[in-house]
């Protein structure tokens, strides 16, 4: 219910009232990868990205920080890195790096408001 797709990607509203636009573009897009995850994962309602039980199945309710941590540090150790240098904040950091670096004012990222922030 808090996504909505529009003309230029897909609108993200957060619960404290601010709206996040995805834009559509690029090779890698973010706005295909979530309709196909959406699809893949048969996910019609609820969280988008939910914990996932030791069988592969969906549990239904949201991925908690702590594994989302699991999940960087498994896969920054499948690329070679430290996992120990990494965390579920290092994607909160790289994001802030990147949006800084393609010219987004600080204060925008820091609030999460304004067009082009993920």
């Amino acid at each position: 219910a808090d996504l909505r797709t529009i003309r230029e990607g897909i609108e993200i509203h957060l619960p404290e009232g601010n709206a996040v636009l995805l834009h559509a573009r690029g090779p890698v897009c973010a706005v295909r990868a979530l309709k196909e995850w959406l699809l893949a994962a048969q996910i019609e309602e609820g969280p988008v990205f939910q914990g996932i039980n030791r069988h592969g199945q969906r549990s239904g309710v949201p991925l908690t920080g702590h594994g989302i941590a699991l999940i960087v540090k498994e896969r920054v150790q499948a690329i070679g890195l430290d996992p120990a240098l990494y965390s579920g904040f290092s994607l909160r950091a790289g994001l802030v790096a990147s949006a800084v670096a393609a010219g987004t004012p600080f204060r925008m990222v820091n609030t999460l408001q304004g067009p082009g922030i993920l």
